[in-house]
């Protein structure tokens, strides 16, 4: 199979052509390793200044002075309700259906399986 650019005039079926790809190529690569790389260092550069890096999790909110995090009640003791389910095998599914008929508030406007296994999960590691 051979690839041939109208735009940049690369024709895969000779060696100058392949060798143009394979830069073109290498050159993208190493673009979105530097975006890896500086991303990286960007959210280094947050933790290291105790700024949050990324979404509020689910039973937290914002301090007054907009760097801190503090609980929130109320999620929380959804969380709890949460744990509570898992502990009798409850599963995903069920726990939506049974917050959805109780009038819990999800962080959408929606709860689903993959919103309990996320909290879940945070609230496990802490967060």
């Amino acid at each position: 199979m051979a690839f041939h650019s109208i735009t940049d005039n690369i024709d895969t079926k000779t060696a100058i052509g392949k060798f143009f790809l394979n830069i073109m190529a290498s050159l993208a690569e190493m673009e979105r390793n530097l975006i890896v790389e500086r991303t990286k260092d960007a959210l280094r550069h947050k933790i290291e200044n105790n700024e949050r890096a990324g979404q509020i999790p689910y039973g937290w909110t914002h301090a007054p002075d907009g760097k801190a995090l503090i609980v929130k009640d109320d999620e929380q003791e959804i969380i709890q309700l949460i744990r509570d389910r898992k502990d009798v095998w409850l599963g995903y599914r069920a726990i939506c259906r049974e917050f959805e008929g109780c009038g819990y508030k999800p962080m959408g406007r929606m709860w689903h399986q993959q919103t309990i296994k996320n909290i879940l999960n945070k609230a496990s590691q802490g967060i």
